[in-house]
């Protein structure tokens, strides 16, 4: 059987250099440089963390077609030819990357139909070309709803052609 662990790592460093003339007696632009990097966390996920990382990732670089993409997570594409059932399991962590050379946006969310509500009470998230977004919980159960019969399904939409990769992990 095999063994995953996830680690994510998010640093965002960013800095701002003021004007001279604005600090005359500043030495010079270290004296004038603002920084920020206290948001940084490294942080990790496998069978004994919490939540605990109990599923093979499921890893899938959708085209859309002519009509939207159904992810459906009682049979989700886990690679190299193999599905899983996340059935009982709750999403741990996510990331998803729309290309930067996408024609136009796209809306990721619960299907019509059996829909799995990855993003809250509105439940949609519209990625732009070229945005990013991921999450991970760690140090606490995962209030995420389990995959369930009612609950299965995540539906892409956009421009035919548009590409956005995604990663899905599910545990306890």
């Amino acid at each position: 059987m095999s063994t995953n662990t996830l680690v994510v790592s998010l640093a965002m460093n960013s800095q701002e250099v003021l004007d001279a003339a604005d600090f005359p007696g500043a030495s010079g632009s270290g004296d004038r440089t603002l920084r920020s990097s206290g948001f940084n966390t490294t942080d990790t996920l496998n069978s004994t963390s919490t939540p605990a990382l109990e599923k093979t990732p499921a890893i899938i670089e959708v085209t859309i077609g002519g009509s939207p993409t159904v992810i459906d997570l009682s049979a989700v594409d886990i690679g190299v030819g193999r599905t899983a059932d996340m059935t009982g399991k709750k999403l741990v962590a996510y990331q998803f990357k729309a290309a930067i050379g996408n024609a136009g946006n796209v809306t990721v969310g619960p299907d019509g139909t059996n829909g799995y509500d990855l993003f809250g009470a509105s439940g949609l998230h519209v990625f732009v070309p070229g945005e990013t977004l991921g999450a991970i919980i760690t140090g606490v159960a995962t209030a995420k709803s389990a995959v369930a019969a009612a609950d299965l399904r995540i539906n892409i939409a956009g421009t035919s052609g548009d590409v956005i990769d995604v990663a899905l992990w599910f545990g306890t």
